[in-house]
Formats: structure tokens, sequence, C-alpha cells
């Protein structure tokens, strides 16, 4: 763990931690030279064979390299890379907001869906163009409290520490990315050499938005799988919500990917449609009323 006061790579003086997971920290710190605030991601590389060492920090470098050539307003800027020891760095622009884990504990009860909805279709087109990176970008660890909302109102995804490249037929290197959240990742990314693809994330997306709108963290996806027990509706917690969001976040949260929807892309488009309905679905319906009625 650093300390307050070091100075890290002769160009960051570290200020605070922000947060520390299994595989490093984060810390809040400033450029020397200029008095910026930055967000410093470590990450210790540790209990890997030569082999897997080797490979790791040559998948860490690429991803590092391809993460700072992104562009987009809610994703953070990264902006260095460095090696200290047999630690990795990665540098980004600090945000400075509650993440939504945050505000949800601040608020003290679900969100409504009219709270979430331009949050939804923000992370909606964010993920997209993830997912349309030449090669596609997976952020395998969507979860509330890696949204932030800036005090200026915009939203970003934070946290890029198990985001990956991914390229047809490519299979997942659990010694790097991890497995994610529980509650939040979909069965394919538990275990050594499982496939993960877009329809991971919109599992994840689909985690979060149940979450945010019941309070309630979803059931772990081998617990769903070990158990054979079906998922709950957001409806089940909170009778005020609409059908079709029980079938747009049960689609999403499938187990099985071919069961889920296909692209971010699609996803948004049932949300779009159905949110335009609602005025109309909700003075003909009753909540959860049609709630397997196929609609998405």
């Amino acid at each position: 763990m650093l300390g307050s006061g070091t100075l890290l790579s002769a160009r960051y003086r570290i200020h605070s931690v922000l947060g520390r997971g299994g595989m490093g920290a984060v810390y809040l710190a400033q450029v020397e030279a200029l008095g910026k605030k930055v967000a410093v991601k470590e990450m210790e590389l540790r209990g890997l064979s030569q082999g897997e060492l080797t490979q790791a920090v040559r998948q860490f470098q690429k991803e590092a390299a391809f993460l700072a050539n992104l562009e987009h307003p809610n994703l953070v800027p990264v902006t260095d890379y460095f090696r200290v020891d047999n630690k990795h760095y990665l540098v980004m622009a600090y945000v400075e907001g509650q993440n939504l884990q945050e505000m949800l504990v601040k608020r003290g009860s679900p969100f409504r869906w009219s709270d979430i909805r331009d949050w939804a279709f923000r992370l909606i087109e964010v993920l997209s163009f993830l997912h349309t990176r030449n090669p596609p970008i997976l952020f395998r660890d969507l979860k509330p409290s890696n949204i932030m909302i800036a005090d200026t109102g915009r939203l970003h995804l934070i946290d890029f520490g198990i985001a990956r490249t991914a390229r047809s037929g490519d299979r997942t290197s659990t010694f790097l990315q991890g497995t994610g959240t529980k509650g939040f990742s979909p069965i394919e990314q538990y275990g050594e050499g499982q496939s993960t693809d877009q329809r991971s994330d919109i599992y994840s997306l689909g985690a979060t938005l149940y979450y945010l709108l019941t309070g309630k963290l979803p059931p772990d996806a081998i617990e769903r799988v070990s158990l054979q027990r079906d998922l709950v509706p957001p409806s089940h917690h909170d009778s005020s919500l609409a059908a079709w969001l029980d079938q747009v976040i049960l689609k999403a949260m499938a187990v099985a990917p071919p069961d889920r929807f296909q692209s971010v892309q699609e996803m948004g488009a049932a949300l779009r449609r159905l949110d335009s309905m609602e005025e109309v679905v909700g003075a003909s319906l009753q909540p959860g009323q049609a709630r397997w009625r196929k609609i998405v």
C-alpha cells in the first residue's frame, strides 16, 4: 500500500486511497508538474507462474495502450501506463462525484425507472461503443459502484481493471481479468477457460438495473444454475414496476447467453420502444399483469 506523500514514477504524488481490491488499489494522486488530480490504478500480479506472469504483463500493456486511445464522453480517459517493480499502474482522469452504489445507499430506497432512464440509455450507448471497437472491448465488471455520476451530472464508467479485448473464438484469461462481482456476473465468467462475449456485459447491465430498481442484490449466477432457481421478477419487490421492465431485465439476465439480447443495441431498441409505450401499457395493465406476455 502506498502511503500519502509517496512520489510514484517521479510524476505522481499520492494523496489517499480511493479503493482497494484483491489485485491492487486505486489512489488519488496529483501530477507534480501540473497540480492536476488523477486516479492511479495499481495492479499487483501475484501467485502466477512465470508463463502466466509473462502473458499477463503482455496483455496488460496491450490493453493499457488500447484503452488510452478510446475517446467517449462517458469513459474516463486513460493518460499513462507504467511499471514499478512487480506492480503495474494505469493513470486516469479523476472524476469527482458519487457512484450509483453510494447514491442508492444515501437515497435509502430503490430508484424509480424515471430516475434511472437516462442513465440506462447512456450505459447502453457507451457499451455499444466498446463492443463495436476493433477488436471489441468487454467491460466485464459492470455494477453500480463502477458507474460514477460526476458533479456535472455526466455518467462515467470507471474501473477498467478487468476490461479486456475480445476476438472471435477468444477465451477469458481468468488469471488477469478476474471474474467480476457476485450477483452481477454471468455464469460464463466463472471458471478458467470460459467463453465471454458482448452478452456477458448485457447480463451485468440487466443485473445493475435490477439492483437499482429493487434495492436487492440479484442471486449469484452459480446459485441460479446449481439450485435451478428462476430469477424473481423486479415487480415482485415493487409492484409499481411495469411488466415490460420485468421482461427486459429477465431477458438480459437469462442464464444461457442465447436466451439474452444478442447485442446492447437490441436491448436498447427494446427499452426505447417499450419506454415510449409506457403510458399506454400503464393505462391498460395493472402492475405485474401480463408479466409473461411476449413483448421483448
